[in-house]
């Protein structure tokens, strides 16, 4: 954190929201991305305030990300009823109807999609005999929970659904009830999710997201050609292609139902001033950043990369079209990064993944040059494909280094001269040849089971240094890193941690091939 810096604390940060008389105004201007990292940042039960000023069409939005979720990164996302479940709860404790307008502007298919996992829907003539603390009857149709530890969540978003909308409960019960009789229970709730799940993924690829599955594929896709096919690749692949199809094609937002007398004289009461001086504590919680900025600065970032920022900062000026396309690359790149990737055992934050994606495209573009001469990153910021390009050679050559180094591990202790220097301590021996053959750690790795790995490394301590088993840590990983000691003297042995940064220029690969060398030296005796 730069000096001088202090961190915005939740707590200071709804006081000062909730007491001042600009926050409707402030929600009303913010978009969906926006409030969700508010909401995310103060916490979801917290932020009932914040949820009862926002629109219809924001709440949506933050909906469509907050409640979708994948098993691992690049996987398909499924809509999570544990979170879901937790919006109603906090919906329910704004208001008395809040919960079921909510529900009813989110619309039938939404509510279906969710309901479909959590109710057991018949019509009343054919129900299962017996009623009971779990079941309720809604017009013709009588709703059975699937969990019953949640009844009580589900069954006032149905009577609130009930008092207020009842030919939307009706319809939906309908469409569940047909579909039960129909399909089954299993398939009914598989093509309602396909279909809710097909229409999100459509509605934010027009808004500039990228696909979790397509994203997971994209990256996939880098790691199996040939480094030479990737260096000579004179477009964008397919998967990249319909990502930029997708978001030229118009894309309109829900606008609000109509500007009521309040919204006008809630502008009128509010200076800008107001909206200034809390767009600022935004700012200071880091909830609000300019993103153009963080892709060209970054925060602390080293100067190894400083040439591919000035030359795109240089580009701003001189060629505003090429310089927006290039952007919108960073944009798309450092997108699949925080759906699709690992790093360091977490996800990518937004912010690491804008620093992440620079990186390796400034790796990219130093193969590029040593390739092709220094006219190559002129190449790279003109046309098509430009930073993706550059992306995929940076990306293809630091996935090249868990499967190397999880190799060079297990033949370093196969070698008869180290094997020979442990040969004062057989179990050591032992132990370090259970560690890396139950299960063998190259499998682990060409699996990307990460913590596994990681841990199998940490055990190893009894036969590597400290530091190597650091280093080790931060290269074995979804998203292989640069161990900031090799910067600098062998650390203390003492003192080793596993800080790192990413890995931006062909001397860090350099330098972590020499580590991974000499790893004999690092042997303990």
């Amino acid at each position: 954190m730069p000096q001088g810096k202090l961190k915005v604390t939740r707590s200071h940060l709804l006081r000062v929201l909730t007491d001042d008389p600009a926050l409707p105004a402030l929600i009303e201007r913010m978009d969906a991305p926006t409030l969700k990292k508010l909401i995310d940042h103060i916490g979801l039960e917290d932020s009932g305030a914040l949820m009862a000023l926002a629109r219809p069409d924001q709440i949506a939005g933050v909906l469509d990300e907050a409640l979708w979720k994948n098993e691992r990164p690049g996987g398909d996302e499924a809509l999570s009823m544990e979170e879901f479940l937790r919006w109603l709860d906090v919906w329910h404790d704004i208001g008395d109807t809040f919960a079921a307008e909510q529900l009813h502007d989110l619309g039938e298919d939404f509510c279906a999609t969710c309901f479909a996992q959590l109710l057991e829907v018949n019509g009343a003539d054919v129900a299962p005999l017996g009623m009971d603390d779990f079941t309720g009857v809604f017009g013709g149709f009588v709703v059975r929970a699937r969990f019953e530890d949640e009844w009580d969540t589900v069954l006032a978003a149905l009577a609130g659904l009930w008092t207020d909308f009842p030919d939307f409960l009706l319809h939906i019960l309908g469409r569940l009830a047909f579909r039960h009789g129909l399909l089954g229970e299993h398939d009914a709730a598989h093509v309602l999710h396909a279909d809710t799940a097909g229409d999100r993924e459509a509605r934010r690829q027009q808004k500039g997201y990228v696909a979790s599955s397509d994203a997971g594929a994209f990256l996939e896709g880098l790691r199996t050609p040939s480094l030479a096919s990737l260096v000579e690749a004179d477009g964008y692949d397919p998967l990249t292609v319909r990502y930029f199809r997708a978001i030229a094609t118009p894309h309109r937002e829900t606008a609000p139902t109509g500007e009521e007398p309040d919204d006008v004289e809630r502008e009128a009461q509010v200076s800008e001033a107001d909206l200034d001086a809390m767009h600022a504590e935004l700012e200071k919680a880091e909830i609000v950043v300019d993103r153009r900025t963080r892709l060209l600065t970054g925060p602390e970032h080293r100067g190894a990369d400083a040439r591919l920022r000035r030359a795109l900062a240089a580009q701003q000026q001189a060629s505003p079209a090429a310089f927006a396309a290039r952007m919108r690359e960073l944009a798309y790149l450092s997108n699949a990064l925080v759906v699709a990737a690992s790093h360091r055992g977490g996800r990518f934050s937004e912010a690491s993944a804008a620093n992440a994606a620079m990186a390796t495209c400034n790796l990219g573009v130093e193969y590029l040059s040593a390739t092709k001469g220094r006219s190559a990153l002129d190449t790279v910021l003109a046309e098509e494909p430009g930073l993706v390009r550059a992306f995929a050679i940076g990306f293809h050559l630091i996935n090249r280094l868990p499967d190397s180094a999880a190799e060079r591990l297990c033949a370093l202790f196969r070698r008869d001269d180290v094997r020979h220097r442990l040969d004062v301590k057989r179990w050591v021996i032992a132990e370090v040849d259970a560690l890396l053959a139950e299960p063998d750690l190259k499998d682990v790795v060409r699996e990307r089971r990460w913590d596994e790995a990681k841990e199998t490394i940490t055990l190893l301590s009894i036969a590597l240094a400290p530091h190597a088993c650091a280093g080790l840590r931060v290269v074995i990983d979804g998203y292989p890193s640069f161990p900031r000691w090799l910067e600098g003297d062998t650390p203390n042995a003492h003192i080793v941690t596993d800080d790192a940064r990413f890995i931006d220029s062909l001397d860090d690969l350099r330098s972590i091939d020499g580590f991974l060398e000499g790893l004999s030296e690092l042997v303990r005796l």
